[in-house]
């Protein structure tokens, strides 16, 4: 049997990579499986919000495709929804992403 999880079946965090051909990559929103309101999705599903619906950063989303970028999301599982909101929280106290509110200024555009 094999010990490889299914995305789907995850708990854990995120990360969205806008590239461009003429930029540099730039990792623009860290999100956890679990909202702030206390939902817990698995990583498949929370990626698929995005994907289809844009989730609450669809105006981001769809202006980044519009000027010509790609994005690419990674994940790091966690062991529960308390690991992972920490996860979130540690990478959040580190960098200034883009399309995060929290703990940053606000969000802003990528160039």
């Amino acid at each position: 049997m094999s010990n490889i999880m299914n995305i789907d079946d995850l708990c854990g965090i995120y990360e969205w990579r806008a590239t461009r051909s003429d930029r540099l990559p730039s990792v623009v929103y860290v999100g956890s499986t679990c909202t702030r309101r206390g939902v817990c999705d698995l990583m498949g599903s929370r990626i698929i919000k995005y994907c289809k619906y844009g989730n609450h950063k669809k105006n981001h989303i769809n202006d980044a495709l519009g000027r010509g970028y790609e994005l690419e999301v990674r994940y790091k599982p966690a062991a529960n929804e308390e690991d992972a909101r920490a996860q979130e929280n540690e990478l959040l106290a580190m960098y200034n992403y883009a399309w995060n509110v929290r703990k940053n200024v606000g969000t802003r555009e990528i160039l």
